[in-house]
């Protein structure tokens, strides 16, 4: 399938996105929950931009919203362009190995990185005030066999997250794509699959699976046409600032800080749904918004976010050990010489390339060798299903005759 340039931009933005996160987390906590005390510059400062809009730049539940609804729409897309029963069959085949071994590099580097004593993550968490999120990380035994299985096995079918916490998305990553192609193939034209997707969505509500749901039917919608409105130029143009509006709003709804007496204070009057739930919905409709504003979609079209698009996943599962590793590190020897602010920018000025670089590296490495390996297994399974079926027709021929 050939993708579309704004929102590979888009994927590459989000994961961008998370890596602040994780940075704010890890050196600057009090961004992420708003605990006075654990503030390192003006307390009241990363407080309130803790439990303000400017977290949806930092907010990295927001943004693992946006992959899987992606993961959602992408995943069918190619199936509703072409109707073809066949791109199903070979995606679900193929899921599994594209998943599978950049996850496992990234174990296994993290195993390497612990047996040779490459994390400072517990000392870095308890100089940043982050013993709660930073220092708990890489404080276990295993071996060789642990690691294997865990690789393999233990990640995406059970969400095995010691070796990297990011994996946690890997299950539901999983899981949510063969949720999508099982869909589409119980489902695929049927005039009764939207009543299908809403019994799906309700379901799957409180989950981090409504948002592949959310993302097949946007697909179906698509590349249908349904969902666009005959408007005239400035009444679209003021739905969607509007829809873009609302969605930035829920999209930047704190994930840990307190909102009581702020502007999302009315998202938690019932206490019904988690932020999650928002994340979700703000995610959603950003997404409308890119597919139908033209301006928007050249943006994200930028040669930049295109890039960081390519390298979204290696950069994603790459990250968490970067910080614990040699973000910790510079932690450690620069707050030695600089105030602890200025140290902890230094901190982010400097790992960013090393990040960019080294997931430029596995992108090449082995994100990429990856997707080709799925393509040839797939390719091998499928020509091995038609050879057995030409076989038994074959047998069953020369029986008739």
């Amino acid at each position: 399938m050939r993708k579309i340039g704004y929102l590979e931009g888009l994927r590459g933005i989000a994961a961008f996105i998370v890596v602040l996160n994780h940075f704010a987390v890890s050196f600057f906590p009090a961004l992420y929950n708003g605990k006075i005390t654990q503030a390192h510059t003006l307390s009241w400062l990363e407080s309130a931009i803790a439990s303000s809009p400017i977290n949806f730049f930092y907010n990295g539940n927001f943004a693992v919203a946006v992959f899987f609804v992606l993961s959602g729409f992408v995943l069918s897309y190619n199936y509703f362009k072409t109707l073809r029963v066949e791109v199903i069959v070979s995606g679900a085949i193929k899921r599994y190995f594209r998943l599978v071994i950049p996850v496992a590099f990234t174990v296994l580097l993290a195993y390497l990185f612990m047996k040779f004593s490459f994390f400072f993550n517990k000392q870095a968490g308890e100089i940043s005030y982050s013993t709660w999120w930073l220092s708990r990380y890489w404080e276990f035994d295993t071996n060789l066999i642990d690691v294997l299985n865990t690789a393999f096995i233990r990640v995406l079918f059970f969400g095995d997250v010691r070796f990297n916490h990011i994996l946690w998305t890997m299950r539901y990553e999983f899981f949510g794509s063969i949720i999508v192609f099982t869909t589409l193939f119980i489902f695929r034209q049927r005039r009764y699959r939207y009543a299908a997707y809403i019994i799906l969505s309700l379901w799957f509500l409180r989950s981090y699976y409504l948002p592949f749901i959310l993302g097949l039917v946007l697909s179906d919608l698509y590349s249908l046409k349904r969902y666009t409105v005959k408007l005239n130029k400035d009444l679209k143009r003021i739905c969607l600032l509007l829809l873009g509006f609302v969605g930035l709003y829920l999209s930047s709804c704190p994930s840990g800080a307190p909102i009581r007496n702020t502007i999302y204070a009315p998202l938690f009057i019932l206490d019904r749904y988690p932020y999650t739930f928002y994340h979700i919905l703000g995610a959603l409709m950003l997404m409308i918004t890119l597919l139908n504003w033209t301006a928007l979609q050249n943006l994200f079209s930028n040669r930049l976010f295109i890039f960081l698009g390519r390298i979204s996943f290696s950069m994603y599962l790459l990250h968490l050990i970067v910080i614990g590793s040699l973000s910790s590190l510079l932690l450690i020897i620069l707050t030695h010489y600089f105030t602890y602010p200025v140290a902890a920018m230094l901190v982010f000025v400097i790992s960013m390339p090393v990040l960019v670089f080294t997931s430029y590296l596995m992108y090449v490495l082995v994100d990429s060798k990856g997707t080709i390996l799925s393509k040839i297994i797939c390719r091998w399974l499928t020509g091995s299903i038609r050879r057995q079926q030409f076989a038994n027709q074959f047998v069953l021929g020369g029986k008739k005759s």
